[in-house]
Parts: C-alpha cells; structure tokens; sequence
C-alpha cells in the first residue's frame, strides 16, 4: 500500500465484487495520479476535459495537495454539471470554455498551445499516457481482486488496459461509453446505448457515475458470471 493510499471498499451486491471507489474523493485516477505527480516538474497542469468524467477532479484534488496550478479547457456549450462545478470551483483551478470547439478532442488542441505557451504540463484525455498507465496498474493490483472476470467502463480504455495487465488470466469486460479516445485493450468490448451526456438507462443499487460507470450495470446484469468483479471508478 502506498503511504497514503487509503484502502479499497470491496462490497457484495446481488451476487457480484464491486469495488466501491465512489466512497474515495476523487476516484481511483485520483489514487494513481498520487503516486504519479511527484515525478511532474512543472508547476501547472492542463487538461482539455468533458462535463461528465471525474478525470479533471481527480488533477484538481491531487494538484492541491502538490500546491500545484490547474488549468482545464472545455468545449462549447457549456454544461453545468456536478463533476464540473466540484472540478472548477477549487481555489487553484482556473478553466475556460471554448466557443470553439465542440467536442473534447478538439478543446485539446487549444489546451495543447496554452501548455506549450506556458510551459506547463499537458495530461492527455483519460490520462491516457504510459506513466499514468503504470501508475493505475499498480493501484488496481493493490486491490488483489480474486475474481472469474472483471469488469469496467471504458472511456479512454486506460482503467481496462491496467486491469489486464495487473489481472492477466483474468477476462476483462469494457462497456464503452462512446468517448473520442476509446480504445479497447480488453478481451471483451460492449457499446453503451446511452450518449455521453444521458445517465445510465439502468442504474446500478450503489452510487456510481451516472454518465460514466452505471452504465456497465445493464451488461453485467445480463452477460457477467456470478462473483464477477465491477470497478466503480466514482
């Protein structure tokens, strides 16, 4: 356990394991940029984000703890959703909208050049970049999750990429929420029905992200092995 790593809630709930991370501040990305950050020298980061992921939350948490500066780009229009306000109301966190772009993707770009201009540090969509990647696999194998399968959303696909790696005999299920940047890395891949910005058609019986996570509920309902293990990222 890193020194200060909480540890995991693992709850039975109708039969499967879920890893209950909504009950810690951030998410599990926040647990694996803790481990991360200190190796980042510069003084701000920048993010291009959605309105619905708790990635953003995530830097702006451990960016204060770090007493470093954040500044997250969105696209237009703006959405005034509860992950953004928690994200974007914090001391530290400067943000912009960009009337611009329409999707987080393109936002991207103009975070890119706000990066480059201020030397800042860059983090890529779902923080999809290989130190975040072993960071996150170190985390989940922390867990030490004994189960016949596991399952995840998938938004960038870094969460079910670090699972397999932790987890290699172990069947990985995705139900991708349909971000830009999805890319699989897992034995087994299901497309949510939902768009990006609607909740979860079937909402799971414990707090999850309803744009994000509840919306692998409904597959595991109908495909996943009795014992299976979901991860509630938040």
């Amino acid at each position: 356990m890193h020194e200060f790593e909480e540890s995991f809630v693992k709850q039975e709930i109708e039969g499967f394991q879920v890893i209950r991370d909504d009950l810690y501040e951030g998410g599990t990305k926040r647990r694996a940029f803790r481990r991360l950050i200190p190796s980042i020298d510069e003084s701000e980061l920048v993010y291009a984000c959605d309105y619905y992921g708790h990635a953003a939350y995530a830097i702006a948490l451990t960016a204060r703890e770090a007493a470093k500066k954040v500044m997250l780009f969105y696209y237009a229009p703006k959405h005034d959703t509860e992950i953004f306000r928690k994200a974007t109301e914090q001391p530290h966190v400067q943000h912009m909208v960009v009337d611009t772009a329409a999707t987080q993707v393109e936002v991207s770009k103009q975070a890119i050049a706000y990066a480059e201009q201020y030397r800042a540090k860059f983090l890529p969509i779902g923080l999809d970049f290989p130190e975040f990647g072993n960071a996150l696999e170190a985390v989940v194998k922390s867990a030490n999750i004994d189960a016949p399968e596991l399952w995840c959303m998938g938004g960038s696909g870094t969460l079910g990429r670090a699972l397999q790696r932790a987890y290699p005999k172990t069947p990985v299920h995705i139900v991708s929420v349909g971000t830009a940047n999805f890319n699989g890395g897992s034995n087994t891949v299901y497309q949510a029905p939902e768009k990006l910005n609607e909740r979860a058609l079937l909402q799971p019986p414990y707090p999850s992200s309803p744009q994000y996570d509840a919306k692998t509920w409904q597959f595991v309902l109908e495909h996943a092995k009795k014992g299976a293990c979901i991860w509630n990222v938040a």
